[in-house]
């Protein structure tokens, strides 16, 4: 969606006609369309929390991960969501690692969302991290704890 269409430029060389087409990339906006309405539910239990990096974001690392600083307060809510995400839009990984120094209850993770269709979604605990089996090139994905 560009710029074009937001201010709506009637004439000239810039003027648009008709509603934005998007191109031929539908799986981003098919990703992006899923994302958001995901996020317009989640975001409602914790728009009031604070943010803690489990996987911070760095040159080297493709995976991040984060959830809540605390479990989020919200009348019929009291879930705290971890979320990770493969930055690297090529490679697959396998076997990540996320340190559970964020809860204390360690044997409670269940899937909750995931911009891919086809992945393996599985995990184990051991005593100090949490291990996805794998995350797909491109994935963002959605635990509840």
């Amino acid at each position: 969606y560009t710029k074009l269409y937001v201010f709506r430029i009637d004439e000239g060389e810039k003027a648009t006609h008709g509603d934005y087409v998007w191109g031929s990339n539908k799986t981003l906006f098919n990703n992006l369309e899923k994302i958001k309405l995901y996020a317009e539910n989640v975001l409602k239990i914790i728009q009031n929390a604070d943010s803690q990096w489990l996987i911070m974001p760095s040159e080297t690392d493709k995976v991040i991960a984060w959830t809540q600083k605390d479990t989020p307060r919200v009348v019929g809510a009291g879930s705290q969501y971890l979320f990770v995400v493969n930055l690297d839009i090529d490679n697959d990984f396998k076997n990540i690692k996320i340190p559970t120094n964020f809860t204390t209850n360690n044997e409670k993770l269940d899937f909750d969302f995931s911009t891919v269709k086809e992945a393996d979604y599985g995990f184990n605990f051991t005593k100090n991290n949490i291990i996805l089996n794998e995350i797909k090139a491109g994935e963002g994905r959605a635990y509840v704890l």
